[in-house]
């Protein structure tokens, strides 16, 4: 009975499905790692790089050196 199942899995169609699977997984994280690095840079280009009181910005984010500021609220659900 064991040896029926190993030669089920040395099928050649389920090393070809499993393939197709591994090959859609590793497309899938990159997908979403460059949707990640997009919508971060997106978000930090839309964020005011100087201080500006009047609407509460004075909280400094410091990205390796991108400094932009942010209102005690975005900070705390940044967090």
């Amino acid at each position: 009975m064991s040896e029926d199942r190993r030669k089920a899995w040395a099928d050649p169609k389920d090393h070809k499905i499993w393939r197709l699977i591994g090959k859609g997984l590793i497309l899938l994280s990159v997908c979403v790692g460059l949707i990640h690095t997009y919508l971060w840079f997106r978000y930090l280009d839309t964020r005011p790089a100087y201080p500006d009181p009047s609407q509460g910005r004075v909280y400094v984010m410091n990205n390796h050196g991108i400094y932009r500021y942010l209102t005690k609220k975005k900070t705390i659900s940044l967090r």
